[in-house]
C-alpha cells in the first residue's frame, strides 16, 4: 500500500503528460508533489486549484545543483521530461536532454537512495520489423529516427541505474491523445482539423490516451514492477479515420483526399527552404514525412496483463474536442480535462 505522504518528483510537470500526471497525483490523495518545471509561463497548463496542492521548484533538468536539491528527500521519480523533434537541427538538444538529463536524474537518484524511478520512453525507441510491434521488438539503430536514438538511448541508462540498484520502469507510450498547448504535439491535430484539411495521409500507428498514460504510470509504481518495461497503446487506427474522427468531434468537415507519397516528398522539401529564410522550424520534415506513410500496429498485452484498462479510442477524441470547443474557440491557447 502506497504511503500517500511520500515526496514525489515529477520532471516535465508543464508538459502534457507531466500535467496530466500532477493532476491524477493529486485527484489520488498524494500530497507532497514536487513538480519541477524551468519558467513561470510555462505553468499555466496546471488548473489553478491543482497548483495550489503541489511544490513548484525551478531548475533546468541539466542543472545538477538543481536536481540535486529537488530530490531531497524524494521517494518517487516520474521522469517526463524531454524533447520531441524530428528536425536534425535539434539533434544535440535530443541527446542533451533526453540522454544527458536522463543520465544526471539517475545518478542523482542512485546516490539519494530514491526508492522507485518511472522513466517515459516512446514507441520511437522500439524496434520497427514487428507484426505487431511489442516490447521485444528487435532494435535496429540503423532503422530509427533521432529522436528514436535519444530515447532508445535513455533507456540503456535506465536499464544500467537498475543493474545498480535503482527500482525502475520503463514506459513507452504511442502517440498520447489529450488536451494541452493546442499549437503543439497532438493537441494541434484538433487545431488542424478546426481550420480545415483537405489532405490526409494514409499511414496508421497507435494512440493512447494521456490519462490512462498517466493512470498506468502510478499504477506500475504502486505495483513495484522493477525492471520491466511497458508498450501503452489503446488502438491502432489511420490517420484517415484519425482525422474523420476528430472531425466529427468538433462539426466540422474531415479531410476529402488522402495524400500520395510524392506530396509529401515535395512539402518537407519546400519546408525546409521555407525555414532558412523564416528561421523557425518546418512544420514537416524528411522523417515526419516518411511516418506518415507507414503503416505501424503496436501490441499493448503487457501492460493489459497487470489488469491495467484503456479508454476507447472513440471516447478519448470526442472528450478532447469537448475540451477543444470550450477553450480553443474562445482564445485560449490551452485547455485540460476536468477532475
Amino acid at each position: 500500500m502506497s504511503d500517500f505522504s511520500n515526496k514525489i518528483l515529477v520532471t516535465g510537470a508543464t508538459g502534457m503528460l507531466g500535467a496530466h500526471l500532477v493532476s491524477e497525483l493529486v485527484s489520488l490523495g498524494y500530497t507532497n508533489i514536487v513538480a519541477l518545471y524551468r519558467s513561470d509561463a510555462s505553468k499555466k497548463i496546471i488548473p489553478d486549484h491543482i497548483q495550489s496542492q503541489i511544490t513548484w521548484f525551478q531548475s533546468d533538468i541539466l542543472d545538477p545543483d538543481g536536481i540535486m536539491e529537488a530530490m531531497n528527500g524524494v521517494i518517487w521519480v516520474f521522469h517526463c521530461a524531454g524533447v520531441v523533434s524530428y528536425s536534425p537541427d535539434d539533434s544535440l538538444s535530443l541527446h542533451q536532454v533526453n540522454v544527458e538529463g536522463t543520465e544526471l536524474l539517475l545518478n542523482v537518484a542512485i546516490e539519494k537512495g530514491i526508492k522507485q524511478f518511472c522513466h517515459v520512453s516512446s514507441i520511437a525507441a522500439l524496434g520497427k520489423n514487428g507484426k505487431p510491434i511489442t516490447e521485444d521488438t528487435p532494435w535496429e539503430e540503423n532503422n530509427s529516427t533521432l529522436y528514436g536514438k535519444s530515447k532508445r538511448w535513455a533507456e540503456m541508462a535506465v536499464y544500467r541505474a537498475n543493474a545498480e540498484g535503482l527500482k525502475t520502469v520503463i514506459v513507452n507510450p504511442s502517440i498520447i491523445l489529450g488536451p494541452g498547448i493546442w499549437d503543439k504535439s497532438s493537441p494541434s491535430l484538433f487545431t488542424k482539423a478546426w481550420n480545415g484539411l483537405r489532405f490526409s495521409s494514409p499511414g496508421q500507428t497507435g494512440f493512447v490516451d494521456v490519462r490512462d498514460v498517466a493512470s498506468f504510470m502510478i499504477m506500475a509504481m504502486e505495483k513495484d514492477v522493477a525492471g520491466e518495461k511497458y508498450l501503452l497503446s489503446a488502438e491502432n487506427i489511420s490517420y484517415v479515420h484519425l482525422f474523420q474522427k476528430i472531425a466529427s468531434s468538433l462539426g466540422v468537415e474531415p479531410p476529402s483526399k488522402v495524400a500520395k507519397p510524392w506530396m509529401a516528398q515535395v512539402i518537407w522539401r519546400l519546408e525546409k527552404i521555407k525555414s532558412f529564410f523564416t528561421r523557425k522550424k518546418p512544420l514537416i520534415t524528411k522523417e515526419t514525412a516518411k511516418q506518415a506513410f507507414q503503416e505501424a500496429t503496436f501490441d499493448a498485452t503487457k501492460s493489459k496483463k497487470i489488469g491495467f484498462e484503456y479508454r476507447s479510442l472513440d471516447k478519448t477524441i470526442k472528450e478532447i474536442g469537448a475540451v477543444f470547443l470550450k477553450t480553443y474557440p474562445k482564445n485560449k491557447a490551452f485547455g485540460t480535462f476536468e477532475n
